[in-house]
């Protein structure tokens, strides 16, 4: 349940915790770009 709570009011907990918010952005973008360059040929120089 608190999952569906947290589903809820995610719009209330990201202005309430703006730098929560940023670094959770953060992270998914660097572990996204982290595994495109670990797929692509070409992100690795070796």
């Amino acid at each position: 349940m608190e999952s569906n709570y947290f589903f809820r009011n995610w719009k209330s907990l990201v202005f309430s915790q703006p730098p929560l918010f940023i670094i959770v952005i953060s992270g998914m973008v660097r572990s996204f770009t982290d595994v495109g360059a670990w797929l692509s040929p070409m992100g690795k120089e070796e």
